[in-house]
């Protein structure tokens, strides 16, 4: 009796630790099946999330965060881990960059102030918040908002401390 308890036991113990020697290799797949991978990264193992390369054991920065994400890869997962990843990026000065990481071009996410925000320009919300109506940019002294001309640059009206008011509109040349 007391070597069928042990038996059982074993078995139990080796089985459970055995799960985490299986993982999922459908993420690593599904990584390697995404619009933006990296080719650099296209022979990438377990420790591409994990700590170590047969995986199982825990998982570094981006395999936490691809966690925390819900398992799949967002737009907000890629601008973390441009390494990764590789997408339309544009810097347009020292503190602000849009990345360009949905596939479905449904959404930007606008990075400035080492904080990253997500725009989706189908349902109009930044980071879930719907946006609020803008004043007439035209109308916009350029004394009033900076460098530029009044034309390309938000509309002067005050702001909270790190508040946004984010228009992107586009112009046809004659």
């Amino acid at each position: 009796m007391f070597r069928i308890k042990n038996l059982v036991l074993f078995l139990a113990v080796f089985m459970i630790a055995g799960l985490n020697a299986f993982a999922y290799p459908q993420f690593l797949e599904m990584y390697k099946a995404d619009k933006f991978t990296n080719p650099k990264n296209k022979d990438v193992i377990c420790n591409f999330c994990h700590m170590s390369e047969s995986g199982g054991d825990e998982r570094n920065p981006f395999g936490q965060a691809f966690e925390k994400g819900g398992e799949t890869f967002t737009p907000v997962l890629r601008s973390q881990f441009p390494d990764r990843f590789v997408y339309p990026i544009s810097k347009v000065n020292d503190d602000l960059t849009v990345h360009f990481s949905d596939p479905d071009n449904k959404v930007a996410v606008v990075e400035t102030g080492g904080k990253r925000f997500v725009v989706d320009v189908t349902n109009h919300t930044v980071d879930g918040k719907a946006a609020a109506p803008g004043g007439d940019i035209a109308a916009a002294a350029p004394e009033a908002v900076g460098r530029g001309s009044a034309g390309n640059l938000g509309n002067g009206k005050p702001q909270k401390a790190a508040a946004w008011d984010f228009r992107i509109g586009s112009r046809r040349s004659k």
